[in-house]
């Protein structure tokens, strides 16, 4: 296996000031090769009102997270463990990413070795 696409595995969703709602992602890189740690950065594009204050990504087991990186000291995480009925997922909160703006979340996943496409 030459490489895997990660992007449909990894699920994002964003809480707002007052709702949950979806808002306009990307994930690089789009593709990654497995057994080797990788930096993956989820960036956030929030072009209407009410502010994004909390993302949360969901992470399939099949990667395994070594560390986290805040957008700035505003935001603080937490890698959360999968349970029998939770997934594994990083939780951002504490910061704001407001309209007409972006940032940046980042973590260091690697891909297991015998995961498939």
């Amino acid at each position: 296996m030459r490489a895997l696409q990660h992007l449909a595995l990894i699920i994002a969703t964003f809480g707002m000031a007052t709702s949950t709602a979806y808002a306009q992602i990307d994930l690089v890189p789009k593709t990654a090769q497995p057994t080797i740690w990788e930096r993956f950065t989820l960036r956030v594009i929030n072009q209407r009102e009410p502010a994004t204050v909390e993302v949360e990504l969901v992470v399939p087991e099949i990667v395994a997270v070594r560390g986290v990186q805040a957008p700035s000291s505003a935001w603080e995480f937490e890698v959360v463990a999968p349970t029998d009925s939770t997934p594994q997922m990083i939780r951002w909160t504490g910061g704001s990413v407001g309209q007409g703006s972006f940032d940046e979340f980042a973590f260091l996943g690697r891909i297991a070795g015998d995961a498939r496409s």
